[in-house]
């Protein structure tokens, strides 16, 4: 490419940066149309099925619910994967970022957004490690006051410096056993609301 003035090297850049937002959201409009396509063939099946079973129920009447809820599966589920994620790289200690992607993917989760996909690390990911930190079943490796624009790091706390039950949670979360933490753990799980994300 020949040597540009400062006014089209601008204009190239911009242009640029434009066209990979493009190929982004282009992106992002199949993966949403094949998801609303499998949601819609899942309702109209619900539908058939309700129609079927009791012909007084007008499907096309019921009322939506919030679909985040639920979304983890079993209650305690979401805490568990992050306890085992950490329990499998200790005695290394995970960023929350690295515990955030592994959610995301462990769970399906679908973020339209960039800022969406920070709010829910923000109310989820992080409550749900510092609530995990306070009952000492991990424990918090950075420093919150110089840990401003970073990730903050965690590491698993080991069965023999803790006295609660990674299978007693597991069993309690209907989950398969790997570890040890206690079954009250699940009482850390917040209030339905906060699993949402905001509408």
């Amino acid at each position: 490419m020949p040597k540009l003035s400062p006014l089209m090297k601008g204009l190239v850049e911009t242009r640029a940066r434009v066209d990979a937002e493009y190929s982004r959201l282009a992106t992002l409009i199949d993966e949403l149309t094949a998801k609303i396509a499998k949601v819609e063939a899942e309702r109209n099946s619900c539908d058939q099925l309700i129609t079927k079973l009791n012909a007084r129920i007008q499907a096309n009447q019921i009322e939506p619910i919030n679909g985040w809820q639920g979304r983890y599966g079993t209650r305690g589920a979401l805490k568990f994967t992050i306890l085992q994620a950490l329990q499998i790289a200790y005695p290394n200690e995970l960023t929350t970022s690295v515990i955030a992607n592994h959610l995301q993917n462990t769970f399906d989760l679908l973020f339209i957004t960039a800022n969406e996909r920070r709010t829910w690390v923000h109310h989820t990911v992080n409550n749900r490690l510092n609530a995990l930190a306070r009952a000492k079943l991990i424990e918090r490796t950075h420093n919150p006051e110089k840990c401003t624009g970073h990730p903050g790091t965690w590491r698993w706390i080991p069965p023999d410096s803790t006295s609660v039950s990674l299978q007693a949670l597991a069993a309690g979360a209907g989950l398969l056993t790997v570890g040890a933490l206690d079954i009250e753990d699940l009482e850390l799980e917040p209030t339905p609301e906060e699993d949402d994300l905001p509408r």
